[in-house]
Order: structure tokens, then C-alpha cells, then sequence
């Protein structure tokens, strides 16, 4: 195991998961030449927590290669909303410093080849995967190309994105392409919160759905459409945690659910109600004649 500390650690208490790699940082930060890192971003707002993580310690390049995007409106939206940020960030810095920008090849036809088969995939499932490889592999491939000294991606910000998958793919691509693949799980420390606070205060547009046309689609027919993705006790059902860890589980669901509400309609607080089945009883208020909670629609 590596012991030498790593100069990331007074940044982010070292969130690297790879003594090796935390041993090059301190080897390149010796000979005070920050190292250069190519960054694939998926969006102008998930970028913006982690451009300002790493800027103190790393000349970062942009990548922005997502042809997951399958719509070329929203494609050159995000694009837009992803360049205005970088000048934005880069407004009082010498050239030196600059964050940089570059742009992969925009062809959603290879995607859609890829996944052929996976249309149906519920979000997080067979067809995310695919589409994490092909944004990583691409990203490492460039970063060898061009001489950088590690490549990472600003997938991991999200709470909605597999963090455990991204980086076991990225150390793949390392092997493969012979670059080091930062491996930070960028939500922590707050940073998917980080990334909201900063969107707003730069106005960017923050999208909806992941990408393709895939995410975007909704089953109107389906029974989770129907009631609100109503939870189904399968038989012999026990509770991995306790109830009062269940509650705290439900709790920060909630408050989540809130603070995305509030932003996306532009209001300082919004509440999030509880809408349950009426015959689960849960939404009983003894205080109302036992009368229980009005019947969802069918």
C-alpha cells in the first residue's frame, strides 16, 4: 500500500480509491506541474461541483462526448449551457489557468446501435451500462491521443448514477488505454448539492431526463404510472434495516423530492405530500373522524 500522503486530501479527504494512483498525484505534485486530466462531462450543471474540485490541483480539459443525447436540440442546449459555464468559471483567470473545452463526436446512430435490444431497460439497468462504456472508453482513448495524465468523468456527481459500475469501468478503460482513470466519487462531500447551488446561481438549464429517447419515455399504461410506483410487499418481505433507519430513509427521499420541486419551479420551499393507497391506511389521521385518505384516481 502506498503511504505517501496524497496532496488531494486537505481538497476532498482523499477520495481517491487507488494508493497507485494517489502516489503519481504526489510524484507529479513534487515537480509542482499540476497534472492534466480530461473530464468527460455529461452536462453543463453536473460540471460544475466537479470543475471546481479538481481546479486547485489539475489543469482540466472538457470533454464533452455524449452521444447518448439522442435529440439534437437538446444535444446543442446542453451544449451551450455546458460552454457558457467554462467561460463563465474561466472570466478572471490568466490563459494559464483556463479550463478548456472540447468536444467529442456527436453521433447518437452509434449508441442506438449499441443498445439495440435494451429499449426497454428500466433507468440504472443493461443499457446505462453500455452507455457508461461508450462515454469512458472514448474519454480514455482521447485522453491517450493527447497526452493526458488521467482521464474522469462527472457521471459520479449524481445520486442517480451507479458510482461502484462508473468506476469499475473506468478502471477497465485504464488497462485498456494505458491512462489513469481518476476514480472520485464526486458526490461526496456534498457535491451533487454543490452542483444545484452553483446551476443556480449561473442560470444554467437543468434537463429532466438522462439523454436518450429511452429515459425520456414514460409508460402511461403502466401500474407504476398509475399510482405513483405503489410498493409491493413480495411474499416473505422482511425490512433490511429497522424502522426508525426506514423512516430516516423516507425522510431524505422527501426532503430530495422538495428541494428538486422548489428549484425546478423556481420557489424558495415547496412541501412534498404523501400519497399512499387508501387501503394501506398509512395517510389515517385519527383527528378526522377516522375518515382515511382519499382514494388515488384509477
Amino acid at each position: 500500500m502506498n503511504k505517501n500522503k496524497c496532496w488531494q486530501e486537505n481538497m476532498d479527504n482523499c477520495c481517491c480509491k487507488n494508493d497507485e494512483l494517489c502516489g503519481e498525484v504526489v510524484k507529479l505534485g513534487k515537480e509542482n506541474i499540476k497534472p492534466k486530466v480530461l473530464l468527460h462531462s455529461c452536462c453543463g450543471p453536473c460540471s460544475t461541483a466537479v470543475i471546481e474540485r479538481l481546479f486547485g490541483d489539475y489543469r482540466i480539459t472538457v470533454f464533452y462526448y455524449n452521444p447518448c443525447i439522442t435529440e439534437n436540440d437538446e444535444y446543442e442546449k446542453r451544449k451551450h449551457e455546458q460552454i457558457r459555464f467554462i467561460d463563465e468559471f474561466n472570466k478572471d483567470l490568466d490563459e494559464e489557468q483556463r479550463v478548456r473545452y472540447i468536444e467529442g463526436s456527436y453521433r447518437p446512430e452509434e449508441y442506438l446501435d449499441l443498445v439495440k435490444g435494451l429499449e426497454t431497460e428500466p433507468e440504472g439497468g443493461a443499457r446505462c451500462t453500455v452507455c457508461f462504456r461508450q462515454r469512458l472508453e472514448e474519454t480514455a482513448r482521447t485522453a491517450k491521443e493527447y497526452d493526458f495524465d488521467f482521464f474522469a468523468s462527472t457521471l459520479t456527481v449524481s445520486p442517480h448514477k451507479n458510482y461502484a459500475l462508473i468506476a469499475e469501468i473506468g478502471r477497465d478503460c485504464e488497462k485498456k488505454y494505458g491512462v489513469s482513470f481518476l476514480d472520485m466519487d464526486f458526490k461526496k462531500k456534498a457535491g451533487f448539492q454543490r452542483s444545484i447551488q452553483l446551476s443556480k446561481e449561473h442560470h444554467l438549464y437543468r434537463q429532466n431526463y438522462c439523454g436518450c429517447k429511452f429515459s425520456k419515455k414514460i409508460d402511461k399504461n403502466s401500474k407504476g404510472y398509475r399510482y405513483m410506483s405503489r410498493l409491493i410487499k413480495p411474499k416473505n418481505y422482511a425490512p433490511a434495516i429497522p424502522p426508525m433507519e426506514t423512516q430516516r430513509a423516507i425522510k431524505k427521499i422527501k426532503d430530495y423530492f422538495q428541494q428538486e420541486l422548489a428549484y425546478g419551479l423556481n420557489l424558495r420551499r415547496v412541501s412534498a405530500p404523501l400519497f399512499v393507497a387508501p387501503e394501506t391506511g398509512l395517510n389515517d389521521n385519527p383527528k378526522r373522524c377516522g375518515k382515511k385518505s382519499k382514494a388515488l384516481p384509477s
